[in-house]
């Protein structure tokens, strides 16, 4: 069995929820020169943003974790409206109709 040594020095890389999502994220944005981020589109790359005074791949980071942000949202949001739906649909059981008759 070979061990595999951790180097002290060497901080271990940061995956984040979008890079396990998404992958390499320079595979759908990048950053210009003048510090602009976009997000690479089949209509062509649109600007998201910028990060000024930062480097290209701290830019990148800022907004993939702003992408993160976004799709925990979304996800909360729908997960609610799933909720709302299926609340509608038990008020129409019968035994909760019955139920109801009482509360009121």
């Amino acid at each position: 069995m070979t061990e595999n040594p951790i180097n002290p020095t060497q901080s271990p890389a940061v995956v984040s929820a979008a890079s396990a999502l998404i992958g390499d994220p320079a595979r759908f944005g990048r950053v210009g020169e003048d510090g602009t981020v976009y997000v690479i589109t089949p209509e062509g790359d649109k600007p998201v943003g910028s990060y000024p005074g930062k480097s290209n791949d701290e830019a990148l980071a800022y907004f993939v974790r702003k992408f993160e942000a976004m799709h925990l949202k979304l996800h909360c949001y729908l997960r609610e409206l799933n909720l709302v739906q299926w609340f509608r649909e038990m008020r129409q059981l019968p035994l909760l109709n019955y139920a109801n008759k009482f509360a009121n």
